[in-house]
């Protein structure tokens, strides 16, 4: 029986190979860079679980009940072991490869969910979620790898879909968890993690990474067949490589001394993320539907979430557009600058009408709320995560990756542990 399993995952394998290497260039560039993105759908799916969670632990026919501090506890622990999740995948993608730390890991993430699936305590499920997250922080890994297998031409195009599977994650997992219990839901969510990591054994590793450490024929023999190309058609995109990493022997210092020396580099990334962290889209992704209730709209929270995240969706739509047309900056100051003004309608509206028994107009906090999601995804939320993998010097590209992941994952985590108090305090408004 192990046997003829066997024959069959080898078959499946072979007939993906197969029909991968009759694509061309720009075909297998676009593919492999879907499978790697898998785990961002997973993490969009692991951010939306929560807020759903909670709500449904509140029903009165729950066996598992949670008091607020719990919540809150749950609501960060998606987070918890991301920063060293991330400082490990720094190191261990410029010593074992990225295509290594791609499937390292999907392994906690099956396990994770799991546990959830056969939860009977607040416990379990809170100590399976820490354990998915190590795994989110690990795919930081991500961004270096879709930047070296792309060509400068569909590069940003590609790093833009990671806003998009995200919330291709987020979407999935809204309309599961509306019409289904959330063990249910974690048992489908262990199926789809399991099949992600088969499918992730067909990626090539990164020709850089290859060349960079001195596996030259095997980086032109993997560049050849990404590129549909012959050795001579890619000699520019080969030479490029030699000088970049010419460039990084001639500088001297070990491996602290180069990533101090990118330290503006650093900093403008990590200010960027702290700021976005602060302008609530994180916070959003785990507490959609309590948001909602305490805004007190005469609507179903849960169904609120649900049209929220389609929004979302909508919005990272845009966001190849935004980033192949238009500078960083500008597409910044665009989304950013339309978020400010729908948070602003939505608090202007709640201090005039949020314990008024006559609300004029109602439906113009949900739509608010939509067009912050929509504007967010549009390029802020999308840029807080890319920007890593396109300023960091190629030489300590992995080890800055997943110091920045580091750094903005507690960010993260802290604001998610005490964003309930703080609103439950001062108030929503």
């Amino acid at each position: 029986m192990d046997y003829s399993r066997n024959i069959g995952l080898s078959s499946f394998k072979f007939n993906m190979l197969q029909r991968i290497r009759s694509m061309n260039g720009t075909a297998k560039q676009i593919w492999y860079a879907l499978i790697t993105l898998l785990i961002y759908v997973s993490m969009g799916v692991n951010r939306n679980y929560v807020a759903f969670l909670s709500h449904q632990l509140d029903q009165s026919d729950s066996k598992i009940r949670l008091s607020n501090n719990e919540k809150t506890w749950i609501g960060s622990s998606g987070t918890m072991l991301a920063p060293f999740g991330c400082l490990a995948s720094g190191f261990l993608m410029d010593v074992i490869g990225r295509r290594s730390c791609l499937l390292i890991m999907f392994i906690p993430l099956v396990i994770s969910w799991a546990m959830i699936s056969m939860a009977s305590s607040y416990e379990m499920i809170f100590v399976a979620m820490i354990i998915s997250s190590g795994a989110l922080g690990i795919g930081g890994s991500i961004i270096p790898y879709i930047s070296e297998i792309s060509t400068t031409k569909y590069r940003g195009v590609l790093l833009s879909l990671v806003d998009v599977t995200l919330n291709f994650g987020v979407i999935i997992c809204s309309f599961l968890m509306y019409f289904l219990k959330w063990n249910i839901v974690a048992i489908i969510f262990t199926v789809m993690c399991s099949i992600s990591l088969l499918i992730t054994f067909i990626l090539p590793e990164s020709p850089v990474w290859l060349y960079s450490k001195g596996k030259k024929d095997q980086a032109i023999k993997v560049l050849v067949a990404l590129r549909s190309k012959s050795r001579d058609e890619l000699e520019d995109e080969i030479k490029d490589m030699e000088l970049a990493l010419e460039a990084i022997d001639t500088k001297r210092g070990g491996m602290v001394k180069k990533c101090f020396l990118a330290w503006r580099q650093f900093l403008i990334a990590n200010l960027l993320f702290f700021l976005i962290t602060l302008a609530g889209p994180s916070i959003f992704l785990s507490y959609t539907v309590l948001i909602i209730d305490e805004l007190k709209t005469p609507y179903n929270g849960s169904a609120l979430a649900v049209i929220y995240s389609l929004a979302g969706f909508c919005g990272s739509f845009l966001t190849p557009f935004f980033m192949h047309n238009l500078k960083r900056k500008v597409a910044l100051i665009v989304s950013a600058g339309g978020m400010t003004i729908s948070m602003m309608g939505v608090s202007l509206y709640d201090f005039f009408f949020l314990e008024s028994e006559y609300k004029p107009c109602v439906w113009i906090v949900p739509v608010l709320l939509c067009l912050y999601n929509l504007l967010d995804n549009m390029a802020v939320f999308p840029l807080s995560f890319v920007i890593g993998g396109e300023i960091f010097p190629l030489e300590v590209r992995g080890t800055l990756q997943g110091l920045f992941g580091f750094v903005g994952w507690i960010a993260w985590a802290v604001s998610l542990k005490y964003y309930p108090n703080v609103m439950f305090s001062f108030g929503v408004t």
